[in-house]
């Protein structure tokens, strides 16, 4: 039984030293190609293009006055904003409206239904941009974010700059996520991770990108891009419209990139375990383009990866000793004793590499520094989530989202 586990435990650790190498190469790559947003601070812009912000909200009462308050205090002249209120029923518009009260860069926009064949951000978002798109002064860019982010003085700055630096269509930022809540810290971490994994940010990159991926919790379009691509009503009953979106610019053969937001950006994406567990399923959901078959794959591959392989090296670790022992008081032939050397070595090598990537993970994402030692709690729990979610996806449980239901067809 020692030398089954020692054996199977050596096979997932040469696994282990390899995936790494790979990983901590593919991000050293992705660290010199892809600069942080904080880089477009430090090209000045000749121009300052008008820049129109729309925010979709519904029932964000817990976030709205941290997100208007951080944009009050933007640094970037010629912005406007649009707060869509999509079907609100808690204190929302009366919270929104006291923080902006005298702030004549600011409009809510008040939307109380919406058609049974769109998804209802999407269609609170549409109303906003195409009011914005026939206003007399019509905006050079267009912006969309997310009612849970808070955004630091000279994002918008930040942003611009790297758009016009890197001659983008399609900007887009991978928030910085809240590590408050005790999911935050331990599960939040490892389901980026995976679907980073699925969309790499190298991949995203480029003219057209290979791989295309947006984030909708802060988008920046141009406002030809926008209009040539249909806006959002191509993508009107998407619950994951911004990868809609970003296939669309690619398919117009325009570029797209997508950049860390460090401290430019932060996200509290959900106030609790449950709300989080339903968030992140959907967003597997949509991901895979709803093909169960997929969603069954990366559950697999997250287990493997974030938990199976490392208790695989540690398996390897620990018979390795065994054996060892045993050698030394003559249990097993030189030979073993030497092999069993080996496999410890190997052991242990995948599990520093798997520390120190963590690490970097950890810090780029400004994730939690724990995280380094719970991810195989947080990816067992990332593997269940989108096995349920196959499973819920098979079955036709309908996915709840602001406030409505909305049953997706499984491929």
């Amino acid at each position: 039984m020692l030398w089954i586990c020692f054996g199977l435990g050596t096979l997932a650790a040469i696994a282990g030293v390899t995936q790494w190498v790979i990983m901590l190469s593919r991000m050293a790559t992705s660290m010199r190609q892809v600069p942080m947003l904080e880089e477009g601070l430090s090209h000045p812009l000749k121009r300052m293009p008008c820049v129109h912000l729309i925010v979709p909200a519904h029932n964000e009462e817990r976030v709205i006055e941290a997100l208007l308050d951080s944009l009050r205090m933007q640094e970037y002249p010629g912005l406007r904003v649009t707060l869509a209120l999509d079907r609100c029923t808690d204190k929302t518009a009366e919270l929104a409206r006291a923080r902006i009260a005298g702030d004549d860069r600011f409009e809510i926009l008040e939307i109380e239904s919406c058609p049974a064949d769109w998804a209802g951000k999407v269609n609170a978002v549409h109303q906003a941009a195409q009011r914005a798109l026939s206003a007399s002064e019509s905006p050079e860019l267009i912006a969309f974010a997310d009612a849970d982010v808070a955004m630091h003085p000279k994002c918008l700055m930040a942003c611009v700059g790297l758009m016009s630096q890197r001659r983008l269509d399609l900007l887009s930022v991978l928030s910085t996520l809240t590590s408050d809540l005790w999911f935050e810290k331990v599960i939040q971490p490892s389901a980026c991770m995976e679907l980073v994994r699925q969309f790499p940010i190298l991949r995203a990159n480029g003219s057209p990108a290979q791989r295309p991926f947006a984030n909708g919790q802060f988008m920046l379009f141009t406002r030809e891009v926008y209009q040539r691509i249909g806006g959002h009503e191509g993508a009107k009953d998407e619950l994951l419209e911004d990868l809609a979106l970003s296939r669309k610019v690619a398919e117009a053969r325009q570029s797209a990139g997508v950049f860390l937001a460090g401290d430019m950006l932060m996200c509290a994406m959900y106030p609790n375990y449950a709300a989080f567990v339903r968030g992140w399923r959907r967003i597997f959901i949509e991901a895979a383009k709803c093909k169960v078959s997929r969603l069954y794959r990366h559950a697999l591959t997250a287990l493997w990866m974030g938990t199976l392989m490392p208790l695989g090296c540690i398996a390897a670790v620990m018979g390795g000793i065994g054996l060892m022992r045993l050698g030394a008081g003559g249990g097993v032939a030189g030979w073993a004793s030497v092999l069993a050397m080996c496999g410890t070595a190997l052991g242990v090598i995948a599990l520093l590499l798997q520390v120190v990537g963590s690490a970097l993970i950890a810090r780029l994402g400004r994730s939690s520094p724990w995280w380094v030692f719970t991810s195989i709690f947080g990816s067992l729990c990332t593997g269940w989530m989108l096995w349920t979610a196959a499973r819920e996806l098979s079955a036709g449980v309908p996915v709840r989202w602001a406030g409505r239901e909305y049953v997706r067809k499984a491929r």
